[in-house]
Parts: structure tokens; sequence; C-alpha cells
């Protein structure tokens, strides 16, 4: 259970997980954020749902928590005048081989919503019946995927309502190869793991656990633009192959970071931050 160093550390949510639900934008941007354990660290934990712009309003969720009621509060702060059965699902992003756990629960009860995911999740899901839909793919890697260009990786065929409100970057050579996405209407940069932004206050709210206690004093040192963030995730890409894709995502000019792992990151400086942190790739411009 929690509460390193007093207890044997484990990995993953609490039970029941917890959290709580925020609409950053009413009816178009909702989290849940709560409390997640890696090995010894208290990094928390977030899902994001984004409602689109189609006729039939679905709503497209980036690393789904476990299906339950903190599932079914979330999707609510999004669309609160309906129920959870007129709520429609139609999209999952697995942003990256970590980020699976909860996909067959919402598959369970979306059983036409497509998965979004990196090609080794294929074989991790094949045993729960799970099918990733659309599968990056190395090839689909060192390139910022826009609606413009994504034509030219046929094996996508990511639906075109998808393409007009999202960019997408992935990130092969990342150990969890990391797929992130850029919602174009709210200028919001979606990552898992690409980095964190530690500590994770904001998910631990309301929780018995201190983020910072134990051993978890160490995500004082992992703010996106500290020396260790820096050290940890900020050089360990090949530069020939990223320093397109990571300028690419700079100049795309996002005003939110939304990491599954810590503070989300608004305002004017919020690039800057990013560029700090990948200061090895980016040519910064006024």
């Amino acid at each position: 259970m929690h509460g390193y160093p007093f207890s044997f550390p484990t990995s993953g949510y609490l039970k029941p997980i917890g959290g709580h639900s925020k609409a950053l934008i009413p009816g178009v941007l909702a989290i849940h954020s709560l409390p997640f354990l890696r090995v010894f660290l208290e990094i928390g934990g977030r899902a994001t749902a984004i409602k689109l712009k189609s006729k039939d309003e679905g709503v497209l969720v980036f690393a789904p928590i476990p299906w339950g009621p903190e599932a079914q509060s979330f999707l609510k702060t999004l669309e609160p005048n309906k129920d959870i059965s007129q709520i429609n699902v139609k999209y999952l992003v697995a942003p990256d081989v970590e980020h699976h756990m909860a996909l067959k629960s919402w598959k369970d009860q979306f059983p036409n919503a497509k998965i979004f995911g990196p090609e080794p999740l294929i074989e991790k899901k094949k045993s729960e019946g799970v099918t990733i839909d659309y599968v990056f793919s190395e090839a689909d890697g060192k390139i910022l995927l826009t609606e413009e260009n994504i034509h030219a990786h046929p094996t996508l065929d990511i639906p075109s309502e998808i393409t007009s409100e999202f960019d997408f970057a992935y990130f092969p050579h990342h150990v969890n190869k990391e797929l992130v996405l850029l919602h174009k209407p709210t200028k919001t940069f979606l990552t898992a793991d690409l980095f964190f932004n530690l500590p994770s206050f904001e998910q631990y709210e309301g929780s018995h656990i201190d983020p910072v206690g134990g051993l978890s004093f160490l995500t004082k040192y992992l703010a996106i633009d500290s020396w260790l963030q820096k050290k940890v995730f900020g050089s360990s890409l090949p530069k020939k192959d990223y320093e397109g894709v990571l300028n690419a995502i700079y100049q795309w000019g996002f005003e939110r970071i939304i990491p599954c792992h810590g503070e989300i990151l608004e305002g004017l400086n919020v690039r800057d931050r990013f560029a700090n942190l990948f200061e090895k790739y980016i040519k910064k411009t006024n």
C-alpha cells in the first residue's frame, strides 16, 4: 500500500482510486486528477476528456483512468446535462506502453470506441481482446503529424473529425514509446511520460498522502525545466531524429500543457519552459 517508506513500495492506484474532476473549459475540456504511485514516487495520474466539434458530439479520452464511479464523475464533469449512457465516447488514447491499464474497462462500456496507441501495445493488449485501431509505428515518428501531411502515412487512416482538431507526434525512441496530442481549438498539449511537472500537489488534493513525503521528496526536483528533469528527459532522445519534431511542437503555439504526472501548465511562459527543458534540440525564436 501507499505510505513508503513505512511499507514496502508498490505501484498503482489507490483502492478506491479517488481523486477529483474539474472542467478546465466547461463543455469542452475536463480532467480527472488522482493519486498514483510509481515504484516509490508519488507522481499522480490524470485523464483528460475533450468534446469534439462533430455533429454527434463525440468525446476523446486521453489516458483513461479505470472505469468506475470516478470515471463516471469525470465524464459528467464534461457533459453535466447528459446521462452516462448518452455520452458518446468515440475515441480512447493510450499514449504509451505504460498508460493502457484502463482500456478494457472503457472498451467494455463503450464497445464502439476506437483506440489510438503505439505499435508495441498490439501484443500487450491481445490477451485482453483489446484491439489498437490507430497504430503509430516507427515510420510515423520524428515528425509533427498534421491535417496537411498525415495523408502521407496511410496506415493511420485517422478520421477527419480527429485530424481537423488534433496534431500528433510519436516518439518511438522514448523508453515508453510516447504519443503526444496537440488540440488545436484549445491550444492544449497532452502528454503522458514525455516529461513530468512534479510535485503533483493538485493530484493529491483531498487525499491522506503527502506527495513529497518519504522518498517522494525527490519529486521536488522534477519540475518541467529543473536540472534533474533535463538530465532524465530533456536530453535522452537522439538529437538528429528529434530536433525537427521538438522544434515543430515548440513553434506550434500551445498555451496549456496537461501532463499525466504533475501540475498543469498554463500561461504565457509555457512554451519557454518547454524550450528550456529541451534546449538541446530547440532553437528559440521571439
